[in-house]
């Protein structure tokens, strides 16, 4: 019979049991290392809501060699084991996000990069395209070690990395589980899940952790959700805070498609005593700390106006992010009839909304960008606009030598979408493009 340890966290009483793989009499206590792990994972919890940081999503979808409809999800769950030659996964696609993200008492809470203002609600209310999640950022240890997991099992010791770590399991059914999945129609479900986690036993740090949910609901349009997270110690203003050194998160669909989610951090900051956290959408690019004036003692700008600008800085589609920001200025006066509103040269900002790469039969890639604001009698003012008709088959026919053309955005976006050649293109300092005001609409 194993034993059976008692151990006391912030959220429930655990029991630990040793399980037939024993840890010799010179190995440490697997008690006092669970102790260890649930008081370094409340102390960072404690902290890490004092901090944000950068988050850089890159996600690469799979698609079966043969198209297939929606199976269940038991016979794709086990084919992935011994895959069929129609069912071997091929990349498709990859695009790339970055976003602002924090910690508090209701969970992770996003931002695009840069922005003034946080979304107090789900990574989704940002993100509105593809397979996103949250957790990386402290979620993950604070959910499973303070409240979920009322029973860890310990297996024994394991070298990861060429370190020796000792190797727990956990199993949190669905009545039990704060895991939470999106459905289609957007309501939120439980989903129960089981995962390990690797420890050192010397400093109780979590260092390895790994979790799969049960089968998810028809109405997820996925069948499971796999991640797997290397954490390290960072320091950060005068705290060391455990974070994901790297998080991959995958996504099996329900028709043998995939996509995995590649998570890093960086560019971690602390607040000051002075700092507030706004939660609202974020209505421009600029931060609190950069903006001027208030954009309501500008004049709004009219729909139907022609607007030109270049670039001010490049964007390196290798790097570059949906989320980042991008700088511009007017190559000519933006007028209302007679009326100068901003003189040539007056500073446009924007975001880029769109940055993806398809693989078919040779590589292609599309960038989305979205003027946010122009410069006004000093302040920023609200700016939405779209690419000019008039002059998107011109730059089609001007560009093939340099593989980049211009298409409208999909319905309900304001943005411009230039596509180009090859996996790789830089729109250099000084790359222009012609657009015409519409109606701003309100915030939401």
């Amino acid at each position: 019979m194993a034993d059976h340890y008692p151990v006391t966290s912030l959220a429930a009483a655990l029991l630990f049991a040793s399980a037939v793989l024993r840890a010799p009499a010179a190995e440490s206590d697997p008690q006092e290392v669970a102790r260890k792990v649930m008081a370094r994972v409340a102390d960072n919890s404690g902290h890490i809501q004092n901090y944000t940081c950068v988050e850089t999503v890159e996600r690469d979808y799979f698609q079966p060699a043969a198209s297939t409809l929606n199976r269940a999800c038991s016979a794709i769950l086990a084919g992935r084991q011994h895959p069929t030659p129609d069912m071997v996964l091929k990349l498709q696609g990859t695009d790339r996000l970055r976003l602002d993200v924090a910690n508090t008492q209701k969970g992770e809470i996003f931002s695009w990069v840069g922005a003034s203002r946080f979304d107090d609600q789900f990574v989704d209310n940002v993100v509105h395209e593809g397979p996103i999640g949250s957790g990386a950022f402290g979620a993950y240890l604070s959910v499973i070690f303070e409240l979920d997991a009322r029973t860890l099992t310990y297996l024994g010791t394991v070298t990861y990395n060429g370190r020796k770590l000792m190797q727990y399991t956990f199993a949190v059914p669905q009545s039990e589980s704060h895991y939470r999945i999106r459905l289609s129609e957007g309501d939120r479900v439980s989903s129960g899940y089981s995962g390990s986690v690797l420890v050192d036993p010397e400093t109780g740090d979590p260092v390895h952790l790994t979790l799969r949910t049960d089968e998810l609901p028809e109405a997820t349009g996925s069948c499971q959700s796999l991640s797997d997270l290397d954490y390290k110690r960072v320091q950060i203003g005068n705290h060391e805070l455990l974070l994901a050194e790297r998080a991959h998160q995958r996504f099996i669909g329900r028709n043998g498609s995939e996509t995995e989610n590649s998570t890093t951090f960086a560019s971690c900051r602390e607040y000051s005593s002075e700092s507030t956290l706004n939660f609202y959408q974020d209505p421009g690019p600029s931060s609190g700390a950069a903006a001027t004036a208030p954009a309501s003692a500008a004049p709004a700008v009219p729909a139907g106006l022609r607007l030109v600008f270049e670039l001010t800085t490049p964007i390196e589609t290798a790097t570059a992010a949906v989320g980042d920001r991008f700088t511009a200025k007017l190559t000519e006066p933006l007028r209302d009839g007679r009326q100068i509103l901003a003189p040539k040269g007056a500073a446009v900002a924007g975001r880029i909304t769109t940055m993806n790469i398809t693989y078919f039969q040779s590589r292609a890639g599309l960038v989305g960008l979205s003027p946010r604001t122009v410069e006004i009698k000093g302040a920023k003012v609200p700016l939405t606009a779209l690419p000019d008709r008039g002059t998107l088959f011109i730059a089609g026919k001007k560009s093939p030598k340099k593989g980049l053309e211009i298409f409208l955005p999909p319905r309900g976006e304001y943005s411009g979408i230039f596509q180009f050649n090859g996996s790789g293109y830089v729109f250099r300092r000084g790359f222009a493009s012609e657009w015409v005001t519409v109606f701003q609409p309100r915030s939401r």
